[in-house]
């Protein structure tokens, strides 16, 4: 056997080893799970304990050996935990990738899911007609579509890190500022006010501040439910929109 060989073979091993112990870690499951309670933690059973420490206990040799297309390669694993694990542990240099699995793991996705929506969160907003110009229902259809641009930028890309993904994220919310403050100006808030049950957070969100002044009790409850179950950037603001209607939160 050659040197060469043995040093690829020993390399393969270390891939072997490591993706045994994330499976026993099972990072992304429970840990990661969007449901759990903020601020509440589980207890680790005793054999994620032990596998977390022995992954401790090789990490710098473990670093050493592997490249970063095998690296890579565990990034893009069919098991979440080991995604998880690679990406949290291995210094991964293509911080795309990176990135993507923590998401997939979060979402309970598969890679190619994440990097399609993320593809699809960045992808330039085609030219089209002003909202003044649109009549009630395109300017409803425009205005949901923002809704669903802004949230699929919200729950993909990293707008908490990443200057450019913040920027897209900044430009969604214009685009559903943009398309809402013209039905409320036009008095359409009858056309909205369906959107307040949407699946969708952040058009329930919106569909509540042109709604507000039709039925505050709804639109109250709305955002207080956004504020519950919505995403982490959501949950935010929904917060904040309670706070600026006097309705101070806990």
């Amino acid at each position: 056997m050659s040197a060469a060989t043995t040093v690829e073979s020993d390399r393969d091993d270390w891939v072997a080893r490591f993706v045994a112990i994330a499976k026993r870690m099972r990072m992304a499951t429970p840990d990661m799970d969007p449901n759990r309670p903020r601020g509440s933690r589980r207890e680790l059973p005793a054999d994620e304990r032990t596998a977390t420490e022995e992954l401790g206990a090789i990490l710098l040799p473990l670093r050493a050996n592997l490249t970063q297309p095998q690296i890579e390669q565990l990034l893009c694993d069919d098991d979440p935990d080991v995604r998880l694990a690679a990406a949290t542990t291995l210094g991964a240099k293509n911080g795309e990738l990176r990135r993507s699995a923590i998401k997939s793991a979060m979402h309970g996705l598969s890679m190619a899911e994440v990097l399609s929506n993320r593809s699809r969160a960045r992808s330039k907003t085609p030219a089209r007609p002003r909202v003044d110009d649109l009549d009630a229902d395109d300017l409803l259809a425009r205005w949901f579509g923002a809704c669903e641009r802004k949230a699929l930028a919200d729950r993909f890309l990293n707008w908490g890190t990443i200057v450019a993904d913040r920027k897209v994220c900044d430009q969604r919310l214009r685009e559903v500022v943009e398309a809402q403050e013209v039905l409320r100006a036009r008095g359409l808030s009858e056309r909205v006010a369906p959107f307040m049950d949407s699946r969708n957070s952040r058009a329930r969100m919106s569909a509540a501040l042109i709604c507000v002044t039709r039925d505050e009790r709804k639109a109250i409850a709305t955002l207080e439910s956004v504020r519950a179950t919505g995403g982490l950037r959501e949950r935010g603001e929904a917060r904040l929109l309670l706070v600026q209607l006097g309705k101070n939160p806990m």
